[in-house]
């Protein structure tokens, strides 16, 4: 049983090296935030009540980066749908054949396990932090705090802003380590870590000024060579490294994820920054109209004189008027500036900016049809399907760093709880614990569900196919028709429990053959009435009977 930690020294050098990672970023984080997330932007002080927009003058990327947010939680993980399912591990599936009662038993304990899991998930606040979270990934990186609450409320989610935490990564760049920096009255120490001990110059402080701030360091540290139980550190320390609280945790209690990651740095690479330049340019674009507008509006004037003009002192602006000398003799006109020139340019940089960050934060997934006013219903499907193929990338990432994290958390919480229990099977007890060895993660993206209706539409037509060149006796000789019913289940989330057990399918299928046999011999058969019985049906997918084929219908094949 390995249990390490590093001295509060080094801890504490770990703290400010990733503190000054930020420091690095702070300004190219801030102006993203200006432009897009204003009001989620505190890189820097700000007074209470600022009107944090006062120079933003266009707010599409300010509403993209919620709509992007929604739009990238609709893909990854929808709000009361159940993403993922727990399976067999590796393990489990080698010991077991597929069509064994013992490892479907498995199937639908842990399908049981999933709809407790979801059920406490859609009871918590699970779906409006993670919507926070993800309009910071939109911009850099999203981090989401877990914490432990009641077998009532197991999970108690937060979002925690950008600006106000550290990152330290392993060698393979994933973020594993966390810094906080908290400024807290010295009375709320106690009541946000009960179990906090003081040192002695910290009581007196709190007990003559209770609501003076104390400053204080937040971290969590992955040791990944210790014990399960051990395996992360986390405590909180005072200013002068005196450690006031301290934990050793089995899970993880933070959890950061990003869309792309820069070679040089541990923070997101958002789709925000990579437009910054043309957020900034449309911005200025609209700065500049604006001035344009008015100056058209409210044109400036010019008066002849021949006084002497000092230049430094013109200003040239809307509604003004300013001097500007003729010769001497000539009389004092009053003068409006030409200010006929085209707008066209300067509207087709506003559309064309427009539209490149509309594209990148998927606002307009679904273009406009080339030649007709109406979309069908199997048009709006395939660009549904190929728009969600164009983020397959960025949901592969967030499958990694973001919703595997999480159910893992969430699994070890609740069995920490007693709500989910080791699986009890006719074989023993089964530890409830994602591996990948006896429990592993089944991730239901949106193109994974794509991928199995292909595959469905791939076995309708292979058994066409066999069932059209040698009949459907050969089909059934041929393929283990019994697997199917529990791998179209699984392929389209639905509950084992509601599918018959393998053998019993098997049995069945053999007493359908045997009765279309003894029909068609009966009908065969001298005195058999003259008249020849209709031969049993019996069901493959993919083709009707008495109807000509068409794909992905049910068909009944002598």
């Amino acid at each position: 049983m390995t249990k390490y930690v590093e001295s509060v020294e080094a801890r504490y050098k770990r703290y400010q090296t990733a503190k000054s990672d930020l420091d690095e970023m702070r300004a190219l984080l801030n102006d993203a935030y200006f432009y897009s997330a204003p009001y989620r932007n505190d890189f820097f002080v700000q007074t209470q009540g600022t009107d944090e927009m006062v120079d933003v003058f266009d707010n599409t990327a300010v509403d993209g980066v919620v709509k992007y947010a929604s739009t990238i939680q609709s893909i990854i993980m929808p709000a009361s749908r159940r993403f993922v399912n727990l399976i067999p591990g590796n393990e489990l599936k080698k010991v077991f054949k597929e069509d064994d009662d013992s490892l479907n038993e498995i199937k639908e304990k842990l399908q049981e396990a999933t709809e407790t899991l979801f059920t406490n998930l859609n009871n918590s606040n699970f779906y409006r932090v993670v919507n926070e979270a993800l309009q910071d990934m939109c911009i850099s990186t999203g981090v989401i705090m877990i914490n432990e609450g009641t077998p009532d409320q197991p999970f108690i989610f937060s979002s925690v802003p950008l600006s106000k935490v550290y990152f330290g990564c392993n060698a393979s760049k994933e973020i594993v380590d966390f810094y906080r920096d908290w400024n807290i009255k010295g009375r709320l120490i106690k009541e946000q870590w009960q179990n906090a001990v003081l040192p002695e110059s910290l009581e007196s402080k709190i007990k003559n000024s209770p609501d003076e701030e104390v400053a204080l360091i937040e971290s969590f540290i992955e040791y990944p060579f210790n014990s399960p139980e051990y395996r992360y550190y986390y405590c909180v320390m005072t200013e002068k490294k005196e450690e006031i609280f301290n934990q050793f945790m089995s899970y993880q209690k933070f959890i950061a994820f990003r869309s792309n990651v820069s070679s040089h740095s541990n923070y997101g690479i958002g789709e925000i920054i990579r437009l910054l330049p043309t957020i900034r340019f449309l911005n200025r674009l609209l700065e500049d109209g604006v001035a344009i507008v008015d100056w058209k509006a409210f044109p400036a004037w010019m008066l002849t004189s021949s006084a002497i003009i000092n230049p430094y002192s013109i200003s040239v602006g809307s509604n003004q008027v300013f001097y500007v000398r003729n010769e001497p003799g000539d009389a004092i006109k009053l003068l409006q500036p030409n200010n006929n020139g085209s707008d066209q340019v300067f509207v087709e940089w506003v559309q064309s900016s427009r539209q490149t960050i509309k594209d990148t934060l998927f606002l307009s997934p679904f273009n406009e049809p080339v030649q007709s006013a109406v979309q069908s219903a199997t048009e709006v499907q395939i660009r549904y399907e190929n728009w969600i193929r164009s983020s397959g990338a960025q949901a592969g990432r967030l499958s990694d760093e973001l919703v595997k994290p999480i159910i893992k958390v969430c699994v070890q919480i609740l069995k920490k709880l007693g709500v989910l229990k080791d699986l009890e099977t006719s074989l023993g007890f089964i530890e409830m614990k994602i591996n990948n060895t006896e429990i592993a993660i089944d991730y239901a993206s949106p193109l994974l569900a794509i991928q199995s209706q292909e595959d469905i539409t791939n076995l309708n037509a292979y058994m066409q196919n066999w069932a059209g060149l040698y009949g459907v006796e050969f089909l059934y000789m041929m393929m283990n028709i019994e697997l199917i019913p529990q791998w179209m289940a699984e392929k389209q989330n639905v509950p084992l429990s509601f599918i018959k057990s393998t053998p019993i399918i098997k049995n069945g299928i053999a007493q359908l053959l045997g009765m279309a046999k003894a029909s068609l011999n009966n009908a065969q058969a001298p005195g058999g009435g003259g008249q020849q019985a209709a031969p049993q049906q019996l069901l493959v997918p993919g083709q009707s009977g008495g109807q000509s084929q068409q794909q992905g219908s049910p068909a009944l094949l002598t």
